[in-house]
């Protein structure tokens, strides 16, 4: 029988194998879902349960087989079904977007039925090791002692399984290497727990389990070519916590993307290259000598390439969480102007909340980049305590623009972020990031006091820009062009309905409006437009001579010629 110390090493590799497959299925479904705190919650709900039915079958199954026997199958069978059932994953999915579902609730119940269906064989199998091991020693030795003791060893193991997922295997080895390291430590479960009374089967067993793990090792490089764009040409690929970083070029055109797991671009250099630039441009414009410039978030770095036109502007800081997206950006320096090497350009690894909340920096401009608002954790970045937060770190006559994906949230989401940043800024403006009804992208502009412009000082901001090599942008190239971007004021419409830190709410109800139908694009931002942006109180913004944005008549002429470039009326 095997000792205490080799049973204490089986609980430790039972723990580190279950916590680290839980990261690695958690990141294999990100290729597939839409990355929402339900569908993460599917992955651990599942986990949980399979992990309790593996117990419930040890302890039925330990009153006829030897408990050490049920860990040397456990290892066999635990290593081939993380083989197979991975290898039917990504031939089943082709690693596609998931969107099966007419409704949220049918989507996430078919969602938790698909992640059943691929995991809870080997997560069971492998939550039947520790209880198994238990009983090993519990014939032994004091139950008490027994269980304290391998408890332990197996809370050890889980610590470093997360931990290794996390920081070790994905970044070095990937997400295929990972799971091929799961599969051979069960191996080396069985290899500890081999019964000796059952050589021959035994052998043959062990035999078949590895040749199950090579034959998947063979096959995993050409599942890293499935769920690609057809219409871009794959150029390299980085692995890391936070999933696939790609570098891809389209087919058609010299445009090059930054994509995270497959689906999700960072931002491109081609056709959205001028509007990324004019996500620095609008908000530096409004204000009259933006030195200091922190943008949170990266993507491609077309947006923060935008500021280093701005010659009054000396220190740009750049807050991007992951650092691959930074490498990445880097490789495209041939299309962001080399932002990265630019003398006045600062980056920064971190986390945008964690970073306003650990520096003692002031900016005059604070520009957050576009965030897709249903990706789990992401909501956190359009509540009141972020938004507060910026506002710390602003100068006096400081802006805050936080831009935002219209076409990725509904109608009450909008509402509620927009109400959320107008309890903190007093005076919250609306502009366009981009005019376009199936894609529509929005800037709330805040302010602790009213926007004064100089308007000869802007002209001749706009001039100097227009002459620069990349800095001409032809819908923010005169001063009319500014005001055909302003939307107008945001009244504050339900302040008791907030996006918090205890009520992330924009994080749980996009993507209820996402399998919904009811996003802002198309007919539902059409109505959206008429019923509530186009009823806008004007935007209190003054010059010399009174209002920038004119008399009554010249807002009008205004938000018809904003309502012709949207929809053609």
């Amino acid at each position: 029988s095997a000792g205490p110390i080799t049973m204490m090493t089986v609980a430790g590799l039972s723990g580190f194998i279950t916590l680290a497959l839980e990261i690695l299925y958690t990141r294999l479904f990100s290729l597939v879902f839409h990355n929402s705190t339900y569908t993460f919650g599917n992955v651990v709900a599942v986990f949980l349960l399979s992990l309790a039915l593996g117990s419930a079958i040890v302890a039925r199954l330990v009153r006829r087989v030897r408990a050490e026997t049920i860990l040397f199958w456990c290892g066999v069978f635990g290593a081939i079904t993380c083989c197979v059932t991975l290898a039917l994953f990504v031939n089943v999915t082709r690693l596609g977007y998931y969107t099966a579902g007419d409704s949220f609730v049918e989507h996430l119940l078919r969602g938790f039925a698909m992640v059943l269906g691929f995991i809870v064989v080997p997560v069971t199998v492998c939550g039947m090791i520790f209880p198994a091991t238990w009983q090993v020693l519990s014939d032994r030795e004091a139950t008490g002692r027994v269980i304290g003791t391998l408890a332990m060893g197996n809370a050890i193991g889980a610590a470093l399984g997360s931990l290794s997922a996390s920081f070790i295997l994905l970044p070095t080895i990937g997400l295929w290497g990972g799971f091929l390291t799961a599969s051979v430590l069960l191996i080396a479960v069985s290899i500890l727990a081999w019964p000796r009374r059952q050589r021959y089967p035994s052998v043959a067993a062990l035999t078949i389990g590895v040749l199950c793990i090579a034959m998947t090792a063979v096959a995993m490089p050409s599942w890293s070519m499935l769920g690609r764009d057809a219409d871009e040409v794959f150029m390299t690929r980085r692995e890391s916590a936070y999933g696939w970083i790609d570098v891809t070029r389209s087919k058609e055109s010299d445009a090059w993307y930054i994509r995270q797991n497959l689906h999700y671009r960072l931002g491109g250099t081609g056709g959205d290259a001028m509007r990324e630039r004019r996500q620095a441009r609008l908000p530096m414009l409004l204000h009259p000598d933006p030195q200091e410039v922190l943008f949170l978030g990266m993507g491609t770095g077309v947006t923060a390439a935008g500021a280093i036109h701005h010659q009054e502007t000396e220190r740009i800081e750049i807050v991007e969480l992951i650092a691959d997206v930074t490498a990445a950006a880097r490789e495209l320096g041939h299309r962001n102007d080399h932002v990265l090497d630019n003398d006045r350009v600062h980056v920064t690894t971190d986390d945008a909340r964690h970073f306003l909340l650990g520096t003692e920096q002031r900016f005059d401009v604070i520009v957050s980049d576009l965030f897709v608002p249903w990706e789990s954790q992401t909501g956190y970045l359009y509540t009141r305590e972020h938004y507060v937060a910026a506002a710390e770190h602003l100068n006096d006559d400081g802006l805050f623009c936080l831009w935002l994906p219209v076409y990725q949230m509904g109608q009450r989401e909008f509402t509620m972020i927009a109400d959320t940043f107008a309890t903190v800024f007093p005076e919250t403006s609306l502009w366009w990031g981009k005019l376009d009804p199936s894609k529509p992208i929005i800037g709330l502009v805040g302010a602790m006091r009213p926007i004064e412009i100089d308007d000869s000082a802007l002209a001749a901001r706009l001039e100097r820009l227009n002459r620069l090599p990349g800095g001409n942008d032809p819908q923010v190239a005169k001063l009319d062009d500014l005001r055909i971007a302003a939307i107008g004021d945001w009244p504050i419409q339900n302040a008791e309905l907030l996006n918090l830190d205890e009520h992330p709410r924009v994080e749980f109800w996009t993507p209820q409006s996402l399998m919904a139908g009811k996003l802002l694009r198309g007919a539902w931002f059409a109505k959206f437009y008429d019923d509530v942006l186009a009823k806008l109180p004007t935007s209190d913004i003054s010059v010399d001579s009174g209002s920038f944005l004119g008399d009554a008549a010249e807002v009008q002429g205004g938000r018809q010629t904003q309502r012709f470039l949207l929809f053609g009326q």
